[in-house]
């Protein structure tokens, strides 16, 4: 036979069959994780929770499968990873111990075979984890029940990839369903589906990724030690061992911050406030991102920056989040790479200043990728992305929104200078209130709902933009009508049931701060109001009632509280 050549022996196979997918929703795996984690069970026991629950379903043998190689399997056996590994199998065992199962390839790449053993005629055995083995939908054997068996290995399946954490192994966890179950369900529906929580969800993602890199090194190492005796000999190893511990201790810590609902917004305010600490001059000057370079590269970019402003403060961050965090009013924030960055807002940049990426050449036919823009997105989902209240000025972006978002950049005061930016996805791309003005020059907007909506008392200045794939490009708005609040208050009223705004909040400006004002108290998580029966008749000035359950202060101070007249219902806050 002929081997044929590298390329061809790595030849995936051209069709495999269909396997099966169970549909369930967020509330179909709550319900089914509950009923299969008992609600005191503690984190060590998880992994016996899944066994037991496998013996009830389990088909151990006879039934046929897709197994597409992890990355860990795929070098253990010396092939390609995912679809382009994937075998054809029958399943002859599925040994519950170690949750792995024994199977024999049927249909496999050439590559599976090693060389000189092409014209064998012996079955090829393997055992692999049970996680890895997808059940084919139609089964030779009509007799094997491997529907409710199918199912329970989805949910096997996605509990690991997607709820468990590197961070839960060994933390010994009481409770650990009514710990962890619901929040990570959300956070993980918050990333599928871009709303929400989904900055948090990314990071959360890449932090798990880091820990489960970090958990492979330390194992590997450890096991190099061992088998080698050498523990005691090796510093440079024991040493790189106390580094790892560390790193997964820190990506713990991190991790367990980011995902208590209480805690989260405590952790981030924490970061803001000792990064705006650390900056010792306070006087609108240079941000300067900057992750890596070359000395030159960065000599290049800070004597082009200096051209134009020699006596700036110049202050060097490692991202676009750190930069927004301690940037004061006219701050300019320059970006030194192209690719992505996750923000929850401009900061103080609101008030004006600039915000500056690198040199992009936006084609005319092909949207900008990551790897040839910078790209940002939102930390966390709300109603308004990017809000201008004073003269703000963006520059070589592309801001991509969830297709969900109500606003993408709300103009609520001040003007808007924007050149080669891209805006893509969102209901509103841009929002214009009433006595606002932007500058839009080489922008696009893409599979926005709307483009632009201004009122019909702004000041919209056009200079080659495009429109793609928009349902509407431009709307012009009376200025007399609420539009904007209404919008906003249809978004809130998930949570919020019935406001009543007083009249002398005549104008939008009033409205949206009105509107901003709410929004803080809806992610606040302990708010609730006294319900239908007892509505709060003052919401400022002080505590909320003693009925309420909160200890939320209300300050006398912001320029919505006053015009609050009725709340009724209850606030939901940030799971």
């Amino acid at each position: 036979m002929d081997n044929g050549s590298e390329d061809e022996r790595n030849e995936p196979l051209s069709h495999l069959p269909e396997v099966f997918k169970p549909e369930l929703n967020k509330e179909d795996l709550l319900r089914n994780f509950q009923a299969i984690l008992a609600n005191d069970l503690n984190s060590e026991d998880i992994k016996q929770a899944w066994v037991n629950h496998f013996e009830l379903v389990i088909e151990p043998c006879g039934w046929l499968a897709v197994w597409y190689p992890s990355t860990e399997s795929a070098a253990k056996f010396d092939c390609a990873p995912g679809r382009d590994g994937a075998c054809v199998v029958e399943v002859l065992d599925v040994q519950l111990s170690d949750l792995n199962a024994e199977i024999e390839l049927l249909q496999f790449p050439e590559s599976m075979v090693e060389p000189g053993c092409e014209d064998s005629t012996e079955p090829i055995h393997c055992s692999v984890p049970v996680i890895e083995v997808f059940p084919v939908l139609h089964q030779e054997n009509e007799h094997l029940n491997i529907d409710r068996w199918a199912e329970a290995l989805s949910l096997y399946r996605f509990f690991y990839q997607q709820i468990w954490r590197p961070w839960d192994f060994g933390s010994n966890t009481e409770d650990w369903p009514e710990t962890h179950l619901k929040n990570r369900l959300d956070l993980a529906f918050d990333l599928a589906t871009k709303t929400g929580n989904y900055g948090i969800a990314m990071k959360l993602e890449r932090l798990a990724s880091d820990g489960n890199a970090t958990r492979s090194q330390l194992t590997a190492l450890v096991k190099t030690i061992a088998d080698n005796n050498s523990y005691a000999e090796d510093d440079d190893n024991v040493g790189t061992i106390m580094e790892l511990h560390q790193r997964n201790m820190s990506i713990k810590l991190e991790a367990m911050a980011l995902e208590d609902p209480v805690n989260r917004q405590a952790f981030l305010n924490n970061t803001m406030n000792e990064r705006r600490r650390k900056r010792k001059r306070k006087e609108p000057g240079i941000i300067l991102v900057w992750k890596d370079g070359t000395v030159q590269e960065m000599s290049i970019l800070v004597g082009d920056i200096a051209a134009d402003n020699p006596d700036a403060p110049l202050h060097i961050v490692p991202n676009l989040e750190h930069a927004l965090d301690i940037a004061v009013p006219n701050d300019m924030v320059h970006m030194a790479r192209f690719g992505t960055e996750m923000v929850s807002s401009l900061g103080e940049l609101t008030h004006g200043g600039k915000l500056i990426g690198p040199k992009l050449h936006l084609g005319r036919e092909n949207f900008p990728s990551s790897e040839d823009s910078c790209v940002i997105r939102q930390l966390i989902v709300g109603d308004i992305f990017l809000v201008v209240e004073g003269d703000v000025e963006l520059k070589n972006l592309v801001i991509e929104l969830p297709p969900s978002l109500s606003i993408g950049i709300l103009v609520a005061k001040g003007s808007l200078l924007m050149e080669n930016v891209t805006i893509k996805s969102g209901r509103i791309g841009v929002k214009m209130l009433s006595g606002t003005e932007a500058t839009l020059s080489d922008c696009k907007f893409h599979g926005c709902e709307k483009g632009i909506v201004h009122s019909t008392t702004s000041k919209l200045n056009i200079i080659r933009i495009e429109m793609i794939d928009c349902l509407i490009d431009k709307e012009e708005e009376n200025s007399d009508e609420k539009g904007l609040d209404d919008e906003i208050f249809v978004e809130m009223g998930r949570n919020l049931s019935n406001i009543q705004i007083h009249p002398d909040l005549e104008n939008q400006n009033s409205r949206f701060l009105a509107s901003k004002w709410f929004r803080r108290l809806s992610s606040t998580p302990k708010f609730q109001s006294p319900g239908k029966d007892s509505p709060v008749k003052r919401m400022y000035g002080g505590p909320a009632s003693q009925d309420s359950g909160s200890d939320m202060m209300f300050n006398p101070d912001d320029p919505a509280g006053k015009y609050v007249s009725e709340c009724e219902n209850s606030f939901s806050g940030a799971e």
